[in-house]
């Protein structure tokens, strides 16, 4: 899953500042940074779901994205 393209549109479509979407999900705004910026290459498991369900329903329906996401978000501490 392309976690910093994910934040460009979630930012894009939506309107959103990192800090409403760490909000949102829960997270730190240093979390959504650091997505976007690609210092951090996967989120857990529950926030890889959060950020998916703020994407917009058109970016949702990209070919393979909800395959992507099962396969690619890092379950951690499991």
């Amino acid at each position: 899953m392309d976690w910093k393209q994910t934040i460009k549109d979630i930012k894009t479509h939506r309107g959103m500042t990192q800090v409403q979407i760490a909000s949102a999900v829960g997270c730190a705004q240093a979390t959504i940074s650091g997505l976007e910026l690609g210092t951090t290459n996967q989120p857990n498991y529950a926030l890889g779901v959060a950020l998916l369900k703020l994407l917009p329903k058109r970016a949702k329906a990209r070919p393979n994205a909800a395959q992507a996401a099962t396969e690619n978000v890092a379950v951690q501490g499991a």
